[in-house]
């Protein structure tokens, strides 16, 4: 009987979902608890979780209870954009473009940022509107520095609409007009923006 009941207790146990330890990592996380969230995302991360792995880059990058440790970081990160996630898609523009961890190619850090913003992510949006304008990886394209900045900004992300107004009045106004309206347009679209 003792044998029946260790049995299922382990069984209950093996059946615990795992989302139960990415939330309880995400709680020691919020909470500075490094190492719990650590113990409870590593295995997650072995396993395939995107989530999990994204913030494990999060905590070697910045050294948040461990040692910094960018090699770890950037190996997590590439595993999470394997998989589509955008922050790490992010997180690996910005790293490229800063040269941390990985050597410094404006060009990657575009292609990375690129991914990112595609499936909605505001930050790389944000930067990408950067490299556009100054010309970082790609010629200068005030148009597409417009187009990321507006598209940030659409979806909320204050600095962005910033950046937009001080560059509107350098955009030829029919081209402008054709920008907005992919603006409006690019959420319908699954976010392909080059799809017009």
């Amino acid at each position: 009987m003792k044998q029946f009941i260790f049995t299922m207790a382990l069984l209950v146990g093996l059946a615990v979902p795992a989302w139960g330890d990415y939330e309880t990592g995400l709680m020691a996380y919020r909470n500075a608890y490094f190492e719990e969230a650590l113990r409870n995302w590593t295995p997650l991360a072995i396993d395939g979780d995107a989530r999990a792995q994204f913030y494990l880059g999060e905590i070697y990058v910045d050294g948040m209870g461990v040692p910094i440790n960018l090699h770890k970081a950037v190996r997590f990160y590439r595993q999470a954009a394997e998989q589509e996630h955008p922050g790490a898609l992010a997180r690996l523009g910005m790293l490229r473009a800063r040269g941390r961890g990985v050597s410094q190619n404006y060009a990657k850090a575009l292609a990375w940022y690129r991914r990112a913003a595609v499936l909605g992510d505001l930050d790389a949006q944000y930067r990408l509107g950067f490299l556009y304008e100054a010309g970082r990886g790609t010629q200068p394209n005030l148009e597409h520095a417009f187009k990321w900045w507006a598209i940030a900004a659409r979806w909320g992300d204050p600095d962005a609409a910033k950046e937009r107004d001080r560059i509107k009045a350098q955009v030829n106004s029919q081209v402008l007009d054709s920008l907005q309206q992919q603006v409006m347009l690019w959420r319908s679209s699954g976010g392909d923006i080059y799809s017009y």
